[in-house]
């Protein structure tokens, strides 16, 4: 199976103010920052990267900057989508620029049964040679990948794993209990990332990770050391900002990104952007004192 464990950012898409075009530039810079701070790689086009808004050559864009920019690290793709049309198209696309892996959502909009989920993941990694990561969100999508489901599909080969940002523990294990001597598990919930790891996850694929980059992966490192105390603390001095993005999300991140000078520029509608947020000096102290680390 091909190594991708690790810490990785769910990276945010940075776009102009005048326009909501996809700013390369700022993609990359801020790109180049969080390789700097020491992540294994970077996931773009995921639900943080405001994937649905993306057209398909904007997505093309997006894959060659980070290609550009990564050096040895990876590249995850998000290439999900609500029709398994487009979500090939997507894949072909991005097998094509060369990546690591896909990170493939289940897909959306309707209800969806396990047979048809199955049948989804099944038919496109038939259709490519890149190692497919499964992405349970069913808070966005109203469709769970049951762990039974994640145990028939994860074969350690083709697809190589999940990502689970339900938030929910107990389904964590379970899925961690069915794959995790053959495939990587990964956790997408800050809120759940450090009980995820002590239970044996490979891996963190967060969008706060685009916040706290050293941070995420110190504590990832001192779990795999077992230096659980020091990881704890670690923990709980970010957690106001983990509590506080959950609440508001993409807007928090670029809100407070383009705060201490990222040129992020806005969420695209409908999403809105923040003119002021509660707790800001909380929030602000924590994200300057992670930039002064890195």
């Amino acid at each position: 199976m091909k190594d991708i464990s690790g810490v990785y950012p769910a990276i945010i898409t940075s776009y102009s103010r005048d326009n909501y075009n996809v700013n390369l530039d700022a993609f990359k810079d801020f790109l180049k920052w969080l390789i700097k701070a020491g992540v294994d790689g970077a996931v773009v086009i995921g639900s943080t990267g405001e994937a649905p808004y993306l057209e398909r050559e904007e997505r093309l864009e997006i894959i060659k900057a980070a290609k550009e920019t990564v050096g040895a690290k990876k590249i995850i793709v998000g290439v999900g989508s609500a029709s398994l049309k487009r979500a090939l198209g997507y894949a072909v696309d991005a097998e094509r620029e060369g990546v690591d892996a896909f990170l493939i959502v289940t897909p959306f909009f309707f209800s969806y049964s396990q047979d048809e989920i199955i049948n989804y993941y099944k038919t496109i990694s038939k259709s490519v040679d890149t190692p497919i990561i499964l992405y349970n969100i069913p808070q966005a999508t109203g469709s769970w990948i049951a762990p039974e489901t994640a145990d028939k599909l994860v074969d350690g080969e083709k697809i190589i794993g999940i990502k689970d940002s339900s938030g929910d523990i107990g389904y964590h294990i379970r899925v961690l209990s069915k794959i995790r001597d053959r495939g990587v598990v990964f956790c997408g919930n800050a809120r759940i990332s450090l009980a995820a790891l002590i239970m044996g996850t490979k891996g963190l694929i967060l969008a706060l990770v685009n916040l706290l980059p050293k941070s995420f992966k110190d504590i990832y490192k001192e779990i795999k050391s077992g230096n659980y105390e020091k990881a704890i603390g670690i923990y709980w001095r970010i957690y106001p900002l983990i509590d506080e993005s959950e609440k508001s999300g993409i807007p928090l991140l670029k809100y407070l990104l383009n705060k201490v000078g990222f040129k992020i520029g806005p969420p695209r509608p409908p999403l809105k952007e923040l003119e002021k947020i509660e707790n800001e000096n909380i929030l602000m102290n924590i994200l300057e004192h992670e930039i002064n680390s890195v």
